[in-house]
């Protein structure tokens, strides 16, 4: 993990340096001394190294410094050079893969230092596999000469007269010199032959500098030839056996996206089976997260899935509704599932999501799908469905206030649903939670908007939970507080609620004033409770 660091830091580092470099390759190279990435002074090999692993280079100011000719640069020119791999590729495809890596400078000199290093780490790779056609880099030299003029004879739109095959075999004759015999030699007349038409099909971007966003849509073609320049760039990767240990750090990196595609798949879903993928790639990015104590990406997944069961969305008057539309809904079903899940298996790490978990509890407690505390205030009952009319029934199914089998069936699926998932425990078994998870929790009830019906049920909850957590008063004290304080100044009846949370204040100032932390703050909230009594 930590050389994973290092190199991200690396990484940054050189997408800086770049910067500098696009504006005087001389600020570049002082930036990379300063940061330990260059020597003083640096050599060539450092030079070309930067050069060719940084991204985010200009590549004309890349062309124009290889192209100089000072001792320095000639020497990163050669060190650049011998960085490209290009055993097994044609003559052609080796200069377009090279040219790919900068802009080629407009100045003859300049491109005759450049073909020349290119000449003769091609010519040496070409021996080094026992490639034979090329007596000396002289002659490889000449022909990428020769490639580069028939490159802009053949897509030079000013030009009228192109360059015919003949022409261009006749151009390169006696150019391979034996130098035994020093008697100049034809090139096979096949490799010419294959140089021409690549060239003629495929242009050679010597002054290419456009974004692919510019470029337009790219061939296959040309992406299997970006693949394989990327597989001979021979940048530096960190190998492991055991990835085990890099997860959190890549997971942290990626996890946006991760979400948004599963996430999207799962919104336009309407089928079991549709579901399926979309539910088990958010699953495991729930346990990635959680393995890794990565809290943003359970918050907001959370808060998407709360959205996808329309439970909290429900309005008042149809709360009696939502285990028929659960029961009738593969999307609200799996979403519900999912969030219950998070919520008993990874809520250690849960932090602003515990506010999607407490509003789907307290609407599915308010329809009587469960029940959040023993003296919580029942849910009033169902009122009766109304008819739309004789004429509809055929199509409504219970215009007499009465439920068909279908509603039942859906009705009863969904109460099964809520019971199996286990989120009604959730805010019941709250003494194993970690402390800011337990905060958090506390401060999602205390912000909580419960029904007209029962305002006071969130702070009951609230009052249970801080009990229950009395040995860990410093994570609750001050939101229990707070929330008994307003609900006292809005003037709250004294339900049983207020009653509950204000006990809840009193049973815990003990151990309160042992907490140096919030010692302080029993003395005034012992006198509020002492006004209010009175």
């Amino acid at each position: 993990s930590g050389e994973l660091s290092a190199q991200k830091l690396t990484k940054r580092r050189l997408e800086t340096a770049a910067d500098h470099f696009n504006r005087s390759p001389g600020k570049g190279t002082a930036f990379l001394q300063s940061v330990g990435l260059a020597s003083d002074p640096a050599t060539a090999g450092e030079l070309a190294w930067f050069l060719r692993e940084a991204e985010g280079l200009d590549k004309t100011a890349v062309g124009d410094f290889l192209g100089e000719r000072d001792e320095l640069n000639l020497a990163v020119l050669k060190a650049f050079a011998d960085r490209m791999d290009f055993s097994g590729l044609q003559i052609d495809d080796a200069l377009r893969y090279f040219l790919s890596t900068f802009r080629l400078p407009g100045e003859s000199q300049k491109i005759d230092r450049i073909t020349e290093a290119f000449a003769v780490r091609y010519y040496a790779q070409c021996r080094e596999v026992g490639y034979d056609t090329f007596h000396s880099s002289d002659a490889v030299h000449i022909l990428t000469f020769s490639i580069i003029m028939l490159n802009t004879d053949l897509h030079n739109p000013q030009n009228k007269k192109r360059m015919t095959l003949e022409e261009f075999v006749k151009n390169n004759r006696g150019i391979n010199e034996d130098k035994a015999t020093k008697r100049g030699e034809d090139l096979p007349r096949e490799l010419l032959t294959a140089i021409y038409h690549n060239i003629q099909t495929n242009e050679i971007k010597l002054n290419d500098s456009a974004s692919a966003a510019q470029q337009g849509p790219r061939s296959p073609e040309s992406w299997e030839k970006e693949m394989q320049g990327a597989a001979r760039s021979h940048r530096e990767y960190v190998q492991w056996e055991d990835a085990r240990g890099l997860e959190g750090e890549m997971f942290a990196g990626v996890w946006g996206p991760v979400l948004a595609g599963a996430l999207a798949a799962a919104e336009s879903a309407w089928t079991t089976q549709q579901l399926r993928l979309p539910m088990q790639a958010l699953d495991a990015a729930a346990s990635l997260a959680a393995r890794h104590s990565l809290s943003a990406p359970l918050d907001h997944l959370l808060t998407h899935l709360v959205g996808l069961t329309t439970i909290p969305s429900t309005p008042p008057s149809a709360v009696h509704t939502i285990a028929e539309t659960l029961g009738s809904s593969p999307k609200a079903q799996s979403s519900l599932a999912a969030l219950a899940k998070i919520a008993r298996e990874y809520g250690d790490v849960v932090r602003e999501g515990w506010g999607a978990i407490v509003s789907v509890v307290v609407v599915l407690h308010t329809a009587g799908l469960l029940s959040v505390h023993p003296d919580a205030p029942k849910p009033a009952p169902a009122p009766p469905r109304k008819g739309v009319g004789s004429d509809w029934q055929w199509l409504a199914g219970w215009a007499d206030g009465t439920k068909g089998d279908q509603e039942h069936t859906a009705e009863a699926e969904g109460r099964g649903l809520v019971e199996e998932c286990g989120i009604g425990g959730v805010l019941q078994d709250t003494q194993y939670l970690a402390p800011e998870a337990l905060s958090s929790l506390a401060q999602a009830l205390a912000s909580c908007t419960a029904s007209e019906a029962h305002p006071t049920l969130p702070l009951l909850v609230l009052a249970s939970v801080s009990v229950a957590n009395r040995g860990r008063v410093e994570a609750v004290w001050g939101v229990l507080c707070e929330r008994v304080e307003q609900a006292v100044s809005d003037g709250h009846a004294w339900d049983t609620a207020v009653a509950a949370a204000v006990e809840a204040v009193a049973s815990l100032s003990l151990r309160a004033v042992r907490a140096q932390a919030i010692a302080g703050e029993v003395p005034r909230m012992l006198q509020m409770l002492s006004n209010v009594q009175e």
